[in-house]
């Protein structure tokens, strides 16, 4: 199971929990139950009074995953920070992001215009002198590009008899719509010459080392990037607060934002930059600065196929290197 579905699978027992419709036939994971318990059982605001917090809760108000903006589906850079909500009797919001673990990855960044809002877009960019800003500037700039991934694992040609199967393999799960976007495109190139040319390239950059080395590269640079900018404290703390809880990118509206974190280990709400989370993250992020220890991973999604703009390429190698790329993903936690 991957962490995706973890995360999910956590978030759909913790709901259920606080339903009222939940019975004691279902067996919950620990974690689940100690998230819930923290919700409903601890004293945040008078808001729980009784044993059974669930009672507090306008059950016609809970929602797994809500809507924002009346918007059900979002890519990654537009999730919300909420996974659960309602509102209690008394009609206080409560936007809650769920962790398994306060030790985890807590931002995920998966293109450039996202991580320019989050590093230099919003009102805490002013702390920055302007050094700080060229800098993450130049950073994000040369890591959040797609970069093309020519390797092929030997499982992978095991499986499709070589590299001529592979590539015949990825082309033909859309061959008619490929062909048609040759057509509507007036492309330069025909679908035989793309084939080969995919063939030959495969072929000629299969052990080659240079994918590898520009994501090591571009990870140093960025975890260098966090270890300077972490001395910056009034940023810092406006930067983690916004990670938490995304107050600025949905504009100080819920569910968008969360205004609490909710782990097996306790509630905490998210006021603001001096909350006792981003304090705890802090103090955690600069421990791992002083024992020369890294802050953040990139790494990749890898995506085999065109799109149809891809098509409207003149250059030959360009078209073909659109086809094996891979998007660069920016993780940020403990």
């Amino acid at each position: 199971m991957t962490n995706a579905s973890k995360a999910k699978k956590l978030e759909n027992e913790v709901f259920s929990i606080l339903s009222k419709n939940s019975t004691s036939n279902i067996t919950y994971s620990k974690d689940a139950i100690n998230i819930a318990q923290n919700i409903i059982k601890n004293k945040i605001n008078n808001f729980i009074s009784s044993i059974d917090g669930r009672q507090n809760i306008d059950q016609s108000t809970l929602s797994l995953k809500p809507k924002y903006l009346g918007v059900a589906k979002y890519s990654n850079s537009n999730e919300p920070k909420c996974d659960i909500y309602f509102k209690t009797n008394t009609q206080k919001e409560y936007s809650i992001s769920i962790k398994k673990s306060l030790n985890t990855y807590f931002q995920t960044v998966n293109n450039y215009k996202h991580a320019y809002d989050l590093f230099l877009g919003q009102s805490y960019a002013k702390y920055l002198t302007q050094s700080e800003f060229n800098l993450i500037d130049s950073v994000i700039k040369t890591v959040m590009p797609k970069l093309t991934k020519w390797q092929i694992s030997n499982s992978q040609l095991k499986t499709h008899g070589g590299v001529s199967g592979y590539v015949n393999y990825h082309l033909n799960k859309n061959i008619t719509k490929y062909q048609n976007w040759i057509v509507q495109t007036n492309c330069n190139f025909s679908y035989q010459q793309i084939y080969n040319g995919l063939v030959n390239a495969y072929t000629n950059n299969s052990t080659s080392n240079a994918y590898a080395v520009t994501m090591k590269r571009n990870e140093i640079a960025f975890q260098n990037m966090m270890s300077q900018i972490i001395n910056n404290k009034p940023y810092i703390r406006e930067l983690l607060f916004e990670m938490l809880s995304g107050q600025a990118k949905f504009n100080n509206t819920m569910p968008g934002k969360a205004n609490y974190l909710c782990a097996p280990q306790s509630l905490y709400d998210l006021s603001g930059p001096d909350c006792l989370i981003v304090s705890h993250h802090l103090s955690q992020l600069e421990d791992r600065v002083n024992n020369n220890k890294s802050i953040g991973r990139v790494q990749n999604v890898p995506r085999i196929g065109f799109i149809k703009e891809d098509f409207k390429k003149n250059n030959f190698q360009d078209l073909l290197n659109s086809f094996p790329t891979a998007d660069m993903s920016i993780k940020i936690g403990i």
